[in-house]
């Protein structure tokens, strides 16, 4: 509101025209997603010199007149729960909330998200698949342009997809959605981003993008998707849609708190979901999401988390790409756990010299990509993301530098069988269990 007025008070002066022009731009366009409004003291820095985005979380960040405008176009809401009169008596007359009401619809939410990851990751695999039953063949033949332009056509037109989507049909669903939920958790209203047709376009957009071969993952999506379903199952209804299921049943949990409780536990669950990890969502919801946060809460996100994975991996372990498996019920360690190893190795003291040394070189390199991804972005937010084609030729454009890579990258390497480069591994690949046969062999693609 402050900076609402400052802007309108200071419109007069002719100096202040372009920040009045900024302000009604900014007015013209609040959807999430579209974003990337180029703030001009951004130009003013040298390349090299610091920018605003590395202060110290005990800097008291100062607005620029650009930022204070981008501001005042949200609407925030209160934590403090009503206590007037009306709303008092408004409140005696609806049911008081059934405990076990609420954790059964936690339970819900966890169950929901997770036939979301299921579904997501079933058609990922499925995508994937036919990828490569076309390009093997070419492959076995040593046809590596005909590889090379199959695999390209195919892994465009996914990317066409997901990206024609997000950037014409909802940019609400751009990104992860983790900075979006994080906001509305912490008191920002955001228009569009927790509605049915986002969800939607996020589910599909995720499946294209991992499916196509593009260097990201359907973790973050996740997170946004399980809270997009725990405002809409804690609530009992779509305003997109415009229906609700059985208004009265749900009307003691129409209120700020208790959508950010659901909310929060959709989080938790998609984060539970995508990793296998029940703990591991309910300290991402603790400790990056959640404002308030209570003992009781605690345990209903955790049973809802717990829910969550064990559906995932339930119906996962009877499919393969849509495909019945026979083993319904059967949690094996390929399927629920990430990044298995059986390999053991033994320590020296020394060891913790070159250990220090990479720790130190991954400082550097951190650092660095921070400082590049920084540089980027700003560059993208000029250049390329108020153009609606520019943003969708760049995920195809960099689709394309994938693709060569995979297919024409590994060309220069010989072939190199596993023995040669795991010790005491038997010819064929065979030692223990901690090699399967199938990786005997690096193959080239």
């Amino acid at each position: 509101y402050a900076a609402n007025n400052a802007v309108e008070h200071n419109t007069h002066n002719p100096d202040n025209h372009n920040m009045a022009m900024l302000r009604q731009r900014l007015l013209e366009d609040q959807r999430p997603g579209e974003g990337g409004h180029h703030d001009p003291e951004e130009d003013k820095m040298g390349f090299f010199q610091r920018g605003r985005e590395f202060e110290s979380v005990d800097t008291a960040h100062s607005f620029t007149e650009a930022e204070k405008v981008k501001l005042a176009t949200f609407e925030g809401s209160s934590y403090l729960p009503d206590n007037s009169q009306v709303y008092r008596a408004w409140k005696s007359h609806l049911d008081k909330p059934s405990t076990a009401k609420k954790w059964c619809l936690f339970a819900l939410i966890g169950f929901c998200v997770a036939m979301i990851s299921f579904f997501v990751r079933q058609t990922i695999e499925v995508i994937v698949k036919h990828k490569y039953e076309f390009i093997r063949p070419r492959v076995e033949k040593g046809e590596w342009f005909a590889a090379w332009i199959i695999a390209l056509t195919y892994s465009l037109l996914f990317v066409l997809i997901s990206a024609s989507l997000v950037v014409y049909v909802e940019p609400a669903a751009a990104a992860s959605g983790i900075p979006e939920v994080i906001a509305y958790l912490n008191g920002v209203r955001l228009s569009k981003v927790f509605n049915i047709k986002t969800l939607a376009v996020k589910f599909i957009s995720v499946i294209c993008a991992v499916g196509s071969g593009l260097p990201v993952g359907p973790e973050g999506p996740m997170i946004h998707m399980g809270a997009l379903i725990g405002a809409g199952i804690g609530q009992g209804r779509s305003r997109t849609l415009a229906i609700s299921v059985k208004p009265d049943a749900f009307e003691p949990f129409h209120n700020v708190k208790d959508k950010r409780d659901f909310m929060t536990c959709g989080v938790a669950a998609g984060v539970a979901a995508a990793f296998g990890a029940p703990v591991g969502g309910l300290l991402f919801a603790f400790e990056e999401v959640a404002s308030f946060w209570s003992i009781k809460l605690g345990w209903m996100i955790f049973f809802a988390s717990m829910v969550a994975v064990f559906t995932a991996d339930l119906f996962n372990s009877a499919f393969q790409g849509y495909e019945y498996n026979k083993n319904f019920g059967s949690f094996s360690t390929e399927s629920s756990i990430l990044y298995s190893s059986n390999f053991q190795i033994n320590f020296h003291a020394l060891a913790i010299l070159p250990t220090v040394i990479i720790g130190a070189i991954g400082g550097v390199l951190g650092a660095l990509f921070t400082f590049a991804n920084v540089k980027i972005i700003r560059w993208r937010t000029k250049y390329i993301v108020p153009h609606k084609p520019l943003r969708v030729l760049e995920p195809c454009l960099i689709m394309a530098l994938m693709v060569t890579l995979a297919v024409f990258f590994p060309r220069a390497f010989p072939c190199k069988h596993a023995e040669h480069c795991v010790p005491d591994l038997e010819p064929g690949g065979k030692r223990g269990s901690a090699v399967p046969e199938a990786f005997a062999t690096t193959a080239p693609l």
